[in-house]
């Protein structure tokens, strides 16, 4: 029995040193950060959040949220529920890179759904708690000192107690000649929106991971010919996908190249030149579309001088929290997670990160008598532009849209869209509004490329959503893509 009674001392001394020497190797790791401050709020730190002096700033936002993807949303939706003031700030996208997902799969509780759908619950779930969700793009935000300084791309200024980064990350681009020039003529990112109009064409699709294998299932049912690049000797994407891609034996796959330019006629792409790896020859591909999946870049810009990155600029955490290196900001999802980068991940991290935020503010001792004693002080967002629902009309057939031709008064706007496409479910909130505005100069109809085949034949688009401008029975103009509610009325106003 003695000898077993100091074993176990032996084993509990052991334990105790290994977690010391684990705890020491973690600390030395988060004081290697640059600018690296103490997550924890401590006594000699409490002078710095002064919320006297609160009583004297205007524009204050408890818990401010940058980012309007699943872990912005979910951040807001729990903030909110807590009772605390949250105000989100959206940026150019409200739902982020779920909104241009297909079928999401590995949502617990839903079997299979639109990506597009889930943020909308999401969205409303957020809203019914009290969140605010502001269409705007935060574009500037200072760390130095706290309340943290917010300024949008609307002119907005506002003062946050805490900050949650959720912006997210964006497809990242070749950078090769002809990219930019026929971006929206042939090249994109966005197989849902654009395989339609890949029928009995050559498509391209530059990457070999799971986004790549989905992109070309996405198309197969439309494309004459369809060709995967990787620059890599085999594809990198996961066994189940591979899997999947076996029941296409029609897509190609081309190893060991990169793409080295874009060629068009100056309105559509027409080829593609690459160039093999291995032997250095160049060669030119005949292709009508190239869709882009090499992978996403953090969005932390505006942030990189303040807090710490990694290689490919998301942010540090140092801790097992979603506390970056500066106490009372945060970060979720994408925009710090190099690793799952997924929709579900990020709903979890903005959870997480907002109750690290409402932990943080009761550490300085904000709770919510406090936000009630400074309600007069709070930011309170006021939508100067109402949307007023069902402005815009759904033509169901040919006839009935060239009876409205015939019946507009003024210039006539022809939305062609479907309801699978996310960057046209995106611009449904941006139209209602350019509607309402320009209400007695324009009329906008909506028809359904899916089911109305023979004004795609007419009209013959590219990309949608597509606005083509009628006057006279005589096109005018046309514009597509997803843009600004300011874009598309200055579009609009120049057409008519």
């Amino acid at each position: 029995m003695k000898k077993l009674h100091n074993f176990i001392i032996s084993v509990a001394l052991f334990s105790q040193m290994h977690f010391v020497a684990v705890a020491t190797q973690e600390q030395d790791a988060v004081s290697a950060i640059p600018n690296y401050n103490s997550v924890a709020v401590d006594d000699t730190q409490t002078a710095r959040y002064d919320l006297e002096a609160l009583k004297t700033q205007k524009n204050l936002i408890p818990v401010a949220i940058i980012g309007g993807g699943p872990g912005g949303l979910s951040a807001a939706f729990n903030a909110a529920r807590e009772r605390f003031h949250t105000v989100l700030f959206q940026g150019p996208k409200l739902g982020g890179q779920l909104m241009d997902t297909n079928y999401v799969e590995n949502w617990p509780a839903i079997s299979r759904d639109l990506g597009s759908d889930i943020v909308h619950r999401i969205e409303q779930q957020a809203e019914k708690v009290g969140a605010v969700i502001v269409p705007e793009t935060v574009v500037d935000v200072d760390c130095s000192k706290w309340p943290f300084k917010l300024t949008t791309d609307a002119g907005t200024h506002v003062y946050a107690l805490s900050v949650i980064i959720a912006t997210g990350a964006q497809p990242r681009k070749l950078n090769v000649p002809g990219e930019q020039e026929y971006w929206g003529k042939g090249v994109a990112s966005c197989t849902l929106c654009d395989a339609p109009f890949t029928k009995d064409q050559d498509v391209v699709i530059v990457g070999g991971g799971d986004s790549s294998i989905e992109f070309g299932i996405s198309v197969a049912p439309f494309a004459k010919s369809i060709t995967l690049l990787t620059r890599n000797n085999a594809l990198q994407a996961s066994a189940r996908m591979k899997k999947r891609l076996a029941k296409y034996p029609d897509i190609k796959i081309l190893p060991n190249v990169k793409t080295v330019k874009i060629d068009g006629d100056g309105s559509h792409v027409t080829e593609i030149e690459i160039e093999d790896l291995v032997t250095g020859e160049t060669k030119k591909l005949s292709t009508q579309w190239v869709f882009l999946s090499i992978g996403q870049e953090a969005n932390t810009q505006m942030l990189r001088d303040q807090l710490a990155v990694n290689k490919e600029g998301c942010i540090i955490l140092p801790t097992k929290s979603q506390q970056t290196e500066i106490p009372g900001i945060f970060a979720a999802g994408r925009v710090s997670d190099s690793k799952y980068k997924t929709g579900i991940i990020a709903s979890g991290e903005g959870l997480k990160a907002a109750l690290d935020a409402i932990g943080f503010l009761e550490s300085i001792g904000f709770e919510e008598q406090t936000e009630e004693e400074l309600e007069k002080n709070l930011y309170n967002y006021q939508n100067k532009t109402p949307v007023i629902e069902h402005e815009i009309a759904d033509v169901e057939s040919e006839a009935a849209f060239e009876n409205r031709l015939q019946a507009a008064k003024n210039a006539l706007v022809l939305e062609l869209y479907s309801p699978m496409c996310p960057h046209c479910r995106a611009m449904e909130p941006v139209v209602e509004k350019a509607a309402h505005a320009l209400k007695g100069e324009v009329d906008i109809v909506r028809a359904d490329v899916n089911k109305i085949t023979p004004l795609v034949k007419k009209y013959k688009p590219t990309s949608i959503p597509t606005f083509i401008v009628i006057k006279n029975n005589q096109e005018v103009g046309r514009t597509s893509g997803q843009m600004s509610e300011e874009s598309l009325i200055n579009f609009l106003k120049s057409k008519n």
